[in-house]
């Protein structure tokens, strides 16, 4: 599973903010004190970063680790209140153009070295560099002129107007400069990110590939000392392990997924206890526009061919909910409740095949101009969802004639520049996108977001090879939707969107999926965040 982004919510823009801790209860600055325990946790994980460094991967897991470890300006905590991390109060222009940070005075790094602007500007420089392989440059590439007047503030002007500009630019990680900055140093392949430390409250000591990854006390924590001495970062193939690990305690900390929900909630782990959170899961399969899946009608008969429904009800015993579209139903203010459905239906699906031209050849599978409807189809070996849904897909699809071929790998491998994103063949991908606390979609849809390369920055990868055939009316709306800080404008431009994905269906939109975290009953202060990564809180986590 990926996180592709900061997406859900509304930006209203005031004249200034002064942030304070008050909306995570006060976690900044509430531990001058250290704990007296030498406690330690042990968190399961079903995948593994591929790297630390949280700008050059868009793996969910990297900045879950990476928040242990490094600081952003703000952040947003579970009510979508912004809180002060690095910055302590941010102000911006009557026209929302310039936007004026001032940072927390005495943070240093892990090292001792001392935190200022140029960190933040050699964070900015280093998502435009064109050596590095940045995941997104999205906020960012708002900007117009950067400027750090002094060592503890730092001015950014924007092009024009960008809604939701805080809600990408303020939870960005912020990088070393002393460390990055030197000769030699690949900012893609740094040593420093197998071991970093950062202004966070952890560093990590050891890294253990394919086995575990271990978080200390950042001796230099502006928070203070967090009160557990020690996180270990448990990698594990499968949930169904993690789930038996959680019974036995060789885990302390791990998630289950909605198929076994109901069974921990029947049989209660001893010592443990379950935290269910809204974490805007969306799950769906990518459709590559790539040969046939380029077609209008293709994507339908593919939509139609899903029985969601059933396997909402089957494989995730009913948790969550349908998907029709990539905005969570919570955000009321942008969820479009009347969509246009295909529900399931093979005979509708066939139809629309048969109508775009499809006949029965060699083994029954649909071809069309000699060539077959044959799709690769992409899941993650550490997704026991996708594990169970993807043989009852190609069944289903096969009975109509497409021709699905399973393949399991690792995401790290899926979504790397040799996954099948960039390789010229029909392809489906089954994962998740984790959204944020804005409604914007661009990164998803917008021509501006193609990659350009395998490396290169931009989350549409849907459009690498061609874009869509709705791309200009999607580009119209996306960019209408961040033009505007009016909630009524905003909102009718995500209601035209939804509707538009709808229709047009990009992708086959599943299930918005509750997350299931199994923690000791002794664990206080752990609180699932739909808007942050894993650990944005854990200088508050105490065993008691």
């Amino acid at each position: 599973m990926r996180r592709r982004g900061q997406a859900m919510g509304a930006l209203v823009l005031s004249s200034f903010l002064v942030l304070s801790g008050s909306g995570v209860n006060g976690w900044i600055g509430s531990h001058a004190q250290a704990a007296s325990s030498n406690s330690s946790l042990i968190f399961g994980s079903t995948e593994e970063p591929d790297t630390l460094n949280p700008l050059i991967s868009g793996l969910q897991v990297t900045g879950d680790v990476a928040s242990a470890v490094f600081d952003t300006l703000i952040n947003y905590d579970t009510h979508n209140n912004v809180y002060p991390v690095l910055a302590t109060s941010v102000a911006h222009s009557a026209d929302g153009r310039t936007w004026t940070f001032h940072l927390r005075h005495g943070v240093k790094w892990a090292d001792g070295q001392p935190f200022t602007s140029a960190d933040v500007a050699y964070t900015y420089g280093a998502i435009f560099s064109k050596k590095n392989n940045i995941i997104s440059t999205q906020g960012w590439d708002q900007i117009d002129k950067f400027t750090t007047p002094d060592a503890y503030t730092v001015v950014m002007h924007l092009k024009q107007v960008f809604a939701p500009f805080l809600s990408y630019v303020g939870p960005t990680d912020i990088l070393p400069k002393h460390i990055y900055d030197q000769p030699g140093v690949d900012f893609n392949k740094a040593a420093f990110d197998r071991k970093p430390f950062g202004t966070g409250p952890y560093m990590v000591s050891e890294w253990k590939t394919g086995d575990h990854i271990t978080l200390v006390p950042n001796p230099y924590s502006w928070r203070g000392q967090p009160h557990i001495k020690k996180i270990v970062f448990k990698i594990v193939p499968n949930n169904n392990t993690e789930y038996v690990q959680l019974r036995t305690g060789d885990l302390d900390v791990g998630a289950v997924n909605a198929a076994v929900a109901d069974e921990v909630s029947h049989s209660p782990i001893q010592g443990k206890q379950v935290l269910v959170s809204d974490n805007n899961a969306w799950y769906h399969i990518d459709l590559k526009q790539w040969g046939f899946l380029r077609e209008t009608a293709v994507r339908q008969a593919l939509d139609y061919a899903t029985p969601k429904a059933a396997l909402l009800k089957g494989i995730l015993k009913g948790h969550g909910q349908l998907a029709y579209a990539d905005i969570d139903p919570t955000f009321t203010q942008y969820y479009n409740p009347h969509l246009p459905a295909h529900p399931y239906s093979l005979s509708k699906a066939s139809a629309l095949l048969a109508g775009d031209g499809f006949t029965k050849g060699p083994g029954g599978v649909l071809q069309k101009n000699g060539q077959p409807l044959a799709i690769d189809f992409w899941i993650g070996t550490s997704d026991d969802n996708g594990q169970k849904i993807a043989p009852i897909l190609k069944n289903l699809w096969g009975k109509i004639g497409i021709q699905v071929t399973i393949h399991s790998q690792s995401f790290t491998t899926i979504f790397g520049p040799t996954g099948p994103t960039y390789t010229k063949a029909m392809t489906g991908i089954f994962y998740a996108w984790f959204n944020g606390n804005d409604p914007d979609d661009t990164q998803y849809w917008n021509s501006s977001q193609i990659p350009t390369s395998p490396t290169s920055p931009g989350n549409n990868s849907l459009g690498y090879f061609h874009q869509f055939s709705f791309q200009k009316q999607i580009d119209q709306l996306t960019n209408a939707g961040t033009a505007t800080t009016d909630p009524a404008k905003r909102r009718s431009a995500y209601f035209q969107i939804q509707d538009l994905l709808a229709t047009q269906v990009p992708v086959i939109f599943l299930f918005w999926l509750p997350g299931y975290t199994v923690i000791p009953a002794n664990l206080h202060g752990i609180a699932p965040n739909p808007f942050a990564h894993e650990f944005y809180n854990v200088a508050q986590w105490n065993l008691s």
